[in-house]
């Protein structure tokens, strides 16, 4: 499932992206995809030798999601805000997690809520960037991709 995902999200950028050059410019938050995941990066290029892909690191997000993916093709983020200008697929699903020490006053806890850590210090998006309908609990990864003509 999650080769066919990645092969939706690439035949977007094929058909969107700069498909008369051959390129695909990947954008993406963080670690690059072909490092995270290098096997259905691999199987793709496999399958479609004549295609150029280009890896490009996007910043974090602050303005719309068509503005935020700029030059890119197609882009691997969290689920980003709606924007009508750009074509999204969700990849995974997982639940979010907070990692704290066994002596923190919220270890002992068997679920927290966003609301339960927006006092702590912690490493991650800040909890006014986390999208509406995110909070739940659940991290999503999605592909998005500009909708040009």
């Amino acid at each position: 499932m999650a080769l066919s995902a990645w092969t939706d999200a690439f035949s977007v950028g094929v058909t969107h992206g700069h498909a008369r050059t051959n390129t695909i410019v990947f954008g993406f938050l963080g670690i690059p995809p072909g490092l995270d995941s290098p096997v259905p990066l691999e199987r793709f290029l496999e399958a479609r030798p004549e295609i150029d892909l280009r890896y490009h690191e996007l910043p974090f997000p602050t303005r719309s999601t068509s503005a935020w993916l700029g030059e890119a093709d197609v882009g691997v983020c969290h689920q980003p805000p709606p924007d009508a200008e750009v074509w999204t697929h969700l990849l995974r699903s997982e639940r979010r997690v907070a990692l704290l020490p066994s002596s923190h006053a919220l270890a002992g806890r068997d679920a927290l809520t966003v609301a339960d850590l927006l006092e702590e210090t912690f490493m991650a998006f800040t909890p006014r960037s986390i999208p509406p309908g995110q909070a739940s609990g659940a991290s999503t990864t999605s592909a998005a991709a500009p909708r040009r003509a």
